[in-house]
């Protein structure tokens, strides 16, 4: 078994997507039928944004590997999103980790290894 796509619910999914590409550099999202669902390929996993006008978000939250985590909280707090828990290294993981919402309220994280 395999993870092959990962949607998230928005009321804006063109700009929930367009948030994500330029807050992380992904490929540009393509619609489909009537614009209520955009997404984009990245690797073997599919980055959808699905129309959902319910402000009821689950408790998921997407994680993203990168290289400055206090730099990416930063971009995306110039982008739209909010902070939930500010940069923090956590005992024993060798990690800086950040949790913010998306512009739309869905949980995201990001995540720095400090050593190789």
């Amino acid at each position: 078994m395999r993870l092959v796509a990962l949607c998230l619910p928005s009321p804006r999914p063109a700009e929930l997507a367009a948030f994500y590409q330029r807050a992380f550099d992904l490929p540009a999202p393509k619609a489909f039928g009537d614009e209520g669902h955009v997404g984009m390929q990245l690797g073997n996993l599919y980055f959808g944004f699905d129309r959902e006008e319910s402000a009821d978000r689950g408790p998921a939250t997407v994680w993203f590997q990168v290289d400055d985590a206090r730099a990416m909280h930063t971009r995306l707090l110039e982008l739209g999103a909010t902070t939930v828990r500010a940069p923090w290294e956590e005992p024993g993981l060798d990690e800086v980790l950040v949790t913010m919402r998306d512009p739309d309220g869905n949980m995201l994280g990001v995540a720095q290894k400090l050593s190789p």
